[in-house]
């Protein structure tokens, strides 16, 4: 601290010690900034006054393990006022123990230098300082008196004759949280054999995204991709323009399943779709087969689809630049429910009349095909179709017979399942 003890020793040469404590009008502050843990980011010192100055005295607080100040350099005021001269002195004394700074200046000593002339938000000093705290945190800088003696801020103006104190303002450095993203499958439940499943990204710790790609595996049994198209989330992006590219291959070369890749846009400036919870980014539409039927058919995030294979990776920009993620993924899971359907409503209008049987007789003995929905001619519930339904629906309809099996009146599920099954595009109930 020697350095810091002769600064005192000619400063108090130069100016009497008549100090006012925070003088209005005139100011000192730490302005901070933003980064990850353990990155390197400027803050800075400016000055607002309303008279010229020729020095000033301060010194700046830090809390180790929080912030560390790494090293100093001239303030664009403070440069553009020296004009590449030297000042007469300076002190910038950055505590080893990562304590903070001890700083003074004086312009000039020998009347060859302007003073810095009044005006706000007059940048003097740049700082290079390392975000030591946890991620999500904040650390403060405090304009204090550290130093042996202690070096409180004071502003000089020319002459010496009465020098001063400004109202001083701390700073505080934000230490931004990791970048983080996760990719997921929504939850729908199918229309008939058809579905729309949503996938969804949430994204947190970056200004935005610029790419992204990813496969989804589905099971070739039970799904076939028909459609993957722009969720609402990028399609709000560029003023509703959507991305420059959006390419989505239903059938990667090796199969089992889609893969798509995004980017946001380059011309004329560069597009980001901002971070945000469950943005919709893609909607996959898919046919689905009878065998899936009553299940819960899971949609999968791969990265070993396509020749050469696509990966699973979102490309966001943030203040250190761009970085590759690798998301946290979660499937998406599409919801099959049982067909339901009328026993004996036939050719399945809602209603139960002669045409139901006549339906069913067609349907049993002529049709070359299965019917769609062989539950609703199975009148007898016996798990087989034949004369004996015909006989059934018959009796009921004109000789007082019993109504046919449940679900009869009401559309409804199956409750004794057998082989027959119900194709839900074939149900006339929802």
């Amino acid at each position: 601290m020697a350095t810091q003890r002769a600064f005192t020793i000619i400063l108090f040469l130069l100016v009497t010690t008549s100090a006012l404590p925070g003088q209005v009008g005139h100011a000192l502050r730490v302005i901070g900034a933003s980064g990850p843990s353990g990155a390197t980011c400027e803050g800075s010192v400016t000055i607002d006054t309303q008279t010229e100055l020729v020095g000033w005295n301060f010194s700046l607080c830090t809390t180790p393990g929080e912030l560390r100040i790494l090293s100093t350099m001239d303030g664009s005021a403070l440069s553009m006022t020296l004009n590449g001269s030297a000042p007469f002195f300076v002190n910038s004394d950055i505590d080893e123990a990562g304590a903070g700074l001890t700083y003074g200046l004086i312009l000039d000593g020998l009347g060859t230098l302007a003073p810095l002339s009044p005006g706000s938000d007059l940048e003097i000093l740049r700082l290079l300082v390392r975000l030591d705290g946890p991620p999500g945190s904040t650390a403060p800088m405090a304009i204090c008196d550290l130093g042996n003696p202690p070096n409180p801020p004071l502003f000089v103006p020319p002459g010496g004759s009465q020098e001063f104190t400004p109202v001083t303002q701390d700073g505080t450095f934000t230490i931004s949280a990791a970048a983080s993203a996760t990719l997921r499958g929504g939850e729908t439940t199918a229309s008939g054999l058809q579905a729309l499943l949503p996938i969804l990204l949430t994204l947190e710790g970056s200004d935005g995204v610029k790419g992204l790609s990813f496969g989804l595996a589905l099971d070739p049994t039970k799904l076939m991709a028909q459609s993957l198209e722009v969720g609402a989330a990028l399609q709000a992006i560029s003023g509703g323009t959507g991305p420059q590219f959006f390419l989505p291959n239903l059938e990667p070369i090796g199969g089992g399943g889609v893969t798509l890749a995004v980017i946001m846009g380059t011309n004329p400036t560069p597009a980001l779709l901002s971070p945000g919870v469950d943005l919709e980014i893609a909607q996959l539409a898919v046919n689905i087969a009878l065998g899936a039927v009553g299940e819960a058919v899971p949609v999968s995030f791969s990265s070993l689809l396509g020749d050469p294979p696509v990966a699973t990776e979102i490309e966001v920009s943030g203040p250190q630049g761009d970085l590759l993620l690798e998301p946290q993924v979660a499937p998406g899971l599409i919801h099959v429910p049982p067909p339901r359907f009328r026993r004996g409503d036939a050719n399945g209008d809602g209603l139960f009349n002669l045409m139901d049987a006549i339906d069913l007789l067609e349907s049993i003995f002529l049709s070359p095909t299965p019917p769609s929905c062989g539950d609703r001619l199975d009148v007898n519930d016996d798990g087989a179709l034949g004369i004996l339904d015909a006989v059934a629906l018959l009796t009921w309809l004109y000789l007082n017979g019993p109504p046919p099996g449940s679900p009869h009146l009401d559309c409804g599920e199956d409750p004794t399942p057998d082989i027959l099954g119900c194709n839900p595009a074939g149900s006339s109930c929802p």
